[in-house]
């Protein structure tokens, strides 16, 4: 029951750090990637031809580009798994503790205390 919970916890606290250190978070369909001319070229007098092929291949290459950050999310998820199976179950604890801001380590509590008894 407790790796379980364990289990659960982490499988949350990836989320969660995921999520924060992504994006937005907004799919968008590749099929609907606008593509855009690049700033200042519009002064180049560009044929109707030349910016619907312009566009073309900017959408193109977002529609690739954000498959490429989608799969570094991925690996980003997995790595903190692995890193995250190499700890003992203690250690798993205080790391959700620490994520989820409940507590101080005790080293740093005891530090913390000893510092203002010496200040006085």
């Amino acid at each position: 029951m407790v790796k379980l919970s364990t289990l659960l916890g982490f499988g949350i606290l990836g989320v969660a750090l995921l999520v924060s250190t992504g994006t937005s978070g907004d799919k968008k369909d590749p099929a609907k990637i606008k593509g855009q001319i690049p700033a200042g070229w519009k002064n180049l007098s560009l044929s109707k031809e030349q910016t619907t092929k312009i566009q073309g291949i900017d959408a193109k290459f977002k529609a690739k580009i954000r498959d490429l950050e989608d799969q570094i999310k991925d690996l980003k998820v997995q790595e903190r798994s692995e890193m995250v199976k190499l700890l003992t179950v203690d250690q798993k604890d205080l790391l959700r503790k620490l994520a989820v801001g409940e507590d101080e380590p005790k080293e740093k509590k005891d530090k913390a205390s000893k510092d203002k008894s010496d200040d006085k």
